[in-house]
């Protein structure tokens, strides 16, 4: 499997996490699919910024999609920091 394939493959993890959560009705707690979708995102983002993001740097065209890509990763952590701190108070 490549990376792209792996970087897909974790989109539709997280995203069918969401889902359950969204509709509810698993026998799995909401604090712990929250987990879950903490430690995939985490380990998918330290792949993006680490590994694929640097890859792509080195296209110029690639600039603006990047620094997008940046600056949803910043959004995405500072929620989820949110949310941790919600569950643990």
């Amino acid at each position: 499997m490549d990376g792209l394939e792996l970087l897909k493959q974790d989109h539709e993890k997280v995203d069918k996490l969401f889902q359950q959560i969204e509709i509810g009705g698993s026998n799995t707690q909401p604090q712990e699919l929250f987990n879950q979708i903490y430690c995939e995102l985490t380990i998918h983002t330290i792949i993006e910024e680490q590994v694929f993001y640097p890859a792509l740097a080195k296209f110029p065209e690639m600039e603006s999609l990047l620094k997008d890509a940046y600056e949803e990763h910043a959004e995405a952590k500072l929620s989820l920091g949110k949310i941790a701190n919600l569950s643990s108070a």
